[in-house]
């Protein structure tokens, strides 16, 4: 017998709801994005889906950044060793310039994957993404006490990321 709340146990939600109405993602921190409120991320309906939007802001800086803390409530730290993946729908128009990773509460930073040498993801079409979280684990960053994960985007990005959870 199928039993959802047993599966559910095992996935950790961090921006994939069902509905929203909101514009902005509260529990977030952005710069150097187009946005209506300089500091948070953007969320876009498409298609249905919100997805939270990484648009590249004009201004000196080419790169964009984005974090969404593993905990919405109070940004505290959470101990992440017990999943297995990252997944997320990825999509950008015309090239790849995304790269991800996550931060400890000591503020130092896992390994970075750039989404451009994943395979599967290409420019212009939307893609399920599912990143091994083991390969960001790096020596100074401490997986028992993740605090976000966090998005950069260089070059005058544009990109969207929904579905956005812990497996």
């Amino acid at each position: 017998m199928f039993n959802l709340k047993q599966k559910n146990k095992n996935m950790h939600n961090i921006f994939n709801p069902k509905m929203c109405l909101k514009t902005i993602l509260d529990s977030s921190w952005a710069c150097n994005l187009e946005s209506s409120e300089s500091d948070k991320l953007p969320i876009q309906h498409i298609g249905g889906v919100p997805r939270l939007c990484f648009k590249y802001k004009d201004s000196v800086d080419s790169w964009l950044c984005g974090v969404i803390p593993f905990n919405k409530e109070s940004w505290e730290a959470v101990d992440i060793r017990k999943y297995k993946d990252i997944k997320f729908t990825f999509y950008e128009e015309s090239s790849i310039s995304a790269k991800v990773s996550l931060v400890d509460n000591e503020e130092n930073e896992s390994n970075e994957i750039n989404l451009s040498e994943v395979y599967g993801v290409k420019a212009s079409e939307e893609s399920e993404i599912s990143l091994n979280i083991h390969n960001l684990f790096n020596n100074k960053f401490n997986p028992k006490k993740a605090k976000m994960i966090k998005f950069i985007g260089i070059n005058k990005p544009h990109f969207y990321i929904s579905n956005l959870y812990l497996n």
